[in-house]
């Protein structure tokens, strides 16, 4: 094995050598791994300015997009894939800077979250500051991300459907 190789087309030929059926799924989700390492790397400098996670900055996002900028836990759980108790310690630590307030629904089993003035103030500078930055992924010609985007979009669709179809 030629370990000055890239690590991630080794680790792919080496699966299929080993006969794996699904090697190349396995390269595609350690492709898609690294990019997102790679880009929450690059957000670190901004996110670090407002006292954000990159998952904080995400929770805080999936607010703003909303009318009234507030929506049930669980439900924003959803908005960005995160478990029912990441979402919660993510909102703890919102909630201790004061980026958003938590609150009972009408029906008292439901917690709503709300996002507060300095969320949003904080949501937006990284926001300016990553898009600034191309997310980490300046150079990539736009022709390619919008390829890439696409072909992502629809590998997602696809394991969401699967993955609902098995609930």
């Amino acid at each position: 094995m030629d370990l000055d190789r890239d690590l991630i087309e080794v680790t792919q030929q080496e699966f299929e050598r080993r006969g794996a059926h699904s090697h190349r799924q396995l390269a595609v989700s350690l492709e898609v791994e690294r990019i997102n390492r790679l880009v929450q790397v690059a957000a670190q400098p901004a996110l670090a300015a407002e006292n954000l996670t990159f998952a904080g900055w995400q929770a805080l996002t999936a607010l703003s997009f909303h009318p009234a900028k507030q929506m049930p836990t669980a439900k924003l759980a959803l908005r960005v894939a995160a478990h029912p108790t990441t979402i919660t310690r993510t909102v703890d630590r919102l909630e201790r800077s004061k980026f958003v307030r938590r609150s009972q629904g009408s029906d008292r089993r439901v917690t709503v979250v709300t996002l507060l003035p300095a969320g949003e103030a904080a949501q937006e500078a990284v926001a300016t500051s990553l898009d600034d930055s191309e997310f980490g992924l300046a150079g990539v010609p736009e022709d390619s991300l919008d390829e890439l985007a696409g072909m992502l979009r629809k590998v997602r669709l696809l394991v969401e459907e699967r993955i609902a179809s098995s609930d």
